[in-house]
């Protein structure tokens, strides 16, 4: 009888393992199809053509197709295309001299800049604004007399060594730049652009810094997008670095960029709503789908499939604003120059 019981409970436990595998095998195929369903939405008849939405007048050459190869092996093509990355429209204003000027937009938030009830909010840099953040954190961008602690060309330098070398505050006070407004003027640089002509979705979410990539994407008018602004290391060493109305400030390269996917004035995109173009060629709209419906479902690159629009990224009114991966494979060889 014990045998009997011994044998039987083998040939449960069996069943049981046996089982188990079968449930995880189950739960990995499930999870492939979801990808291989995805992957087959992310391409097809939904695409749209960066050659016929980009707006020609703003780059220095016209978009053409051209052999490529991607970060995944393949060999593909591409639009291929060079701009400055430089706004049509007015960039700034950024930083205020005096009370009587106008300045941009900084998030009043991470862990200094919260304002007393704890929320995170885009507040314009105005002289006052400085002042009450000054006085609220014993700060000093604003001088007795008025006037405003904004960046020159070598300050602009030495703020970016103290924020890529990440130092402290009082290694920043000692040898770099604390209490002030940052902003430079662009210049332009050339950007040679490559995008998939037909997107295809990567094996895995492609890391934007650890591909090399210039930016996250492209504006229509030719600006790139860049990932979301270090806010909580800028705030570290008591500084400010304001976006303009359009979402866009000069970085350390004194190139023009976007951290935010907004209207562009001039940029007609009614009829897609279309904003851009991430690197790996899907597009970006914003913080709705284009009939103005709520966003679902979105994964942790910010994007989704919808039957009308296959894969599409979204930008967001709360960070990260825009995406800190990207789906698709991207291209090689994208290059800076000046």
């Amino acid at each position: 009888m014990r045998g009997k019981v011994g044998r039987l409970w083998a040939v449960l436990m069996a069943c049981l393992i046996g089982g188990a595998f079968a449930l995880v095998a189950y739960a990995g195929h499930a999870r492939d199809a979801r990808r291989m369903a995805m992957a087959d939405a992310m391409t097809g008849s939904h695409m749209l053509r960066v050659s016929d939405l980009m707006i020609r007048r703003e780059l220095t050459t016209a978009v053409a197709l051209t052999p490529c190869r991607l970060s995944d092996g393949a060999v593909s093509t591409c639009y291929a295309f060079q701009t400055t990355s430089m706004p049509s429209h007015a960039a700034g204003p950024w930083c205020p001299r005096s009370a009587y000027e106008p300045g941009g937009y900084f998030v009043d938030d991470v862990r200094h800049l919260r304002n007393p009830a704890g929320r995170d909010e885009e507040k314009q840099v105005t002289v006052a604004w400085l002042r009450e953040i000054d006085q609220r954190l014993g700060w000093s961008i604003v001088n007795p007399d008025g006037s405003v602690n904004i960046t020159n060309d070598t300050e602009l330098a030495m703020v970016a060594d103290q924020e890529v070398g990440r130092w402290g505050y009082g290694e920043a006070a000692s040898y770099g730049i604390v209490n002030h407004c940052v902003q430079a003027q662009p210049i332009p640089r050339t950007l040679t652009i490559l995008i998939p002509s037909v997107p295809r979705a990567a094996a895995e979410p492609v890391d934007i810094v650890a591909a090399g990539l210039p930016g996250t994407g492209i504006a229509l008018d030719g600006v790139l997008y860049f990932p979301p602004e270090p806010v909580g290391r800028i705030t570290t060493y008591h500084n400010v670095a304001p976006l303009d109305a359009t979402g866009g400030h000069t970085g350390f390269a004194y190139d023009y960029h976007y951290h935010r996917a907004r209207e562009v004035p001039g940029v007609p995109n009614l009829r897609t709503r279309v904003y851009g173009f991430m690197f790996d060629g899907y597009p970006i709209y914003g913080a709705t789908e284009p009939d103005g419906s709520a966003v679902r479902d979105l994964d942790r690159c910010q994007g989704h499939v919808t039957a009308r629009l296959g894969y599409h990224y979204h930008a967001s009114n709360a960070f990260p604003y825009l995406t800190t991966c990207l789906n698709g494979a991207v291209a090689t060889g994208m290059s800076r120059v000046g």
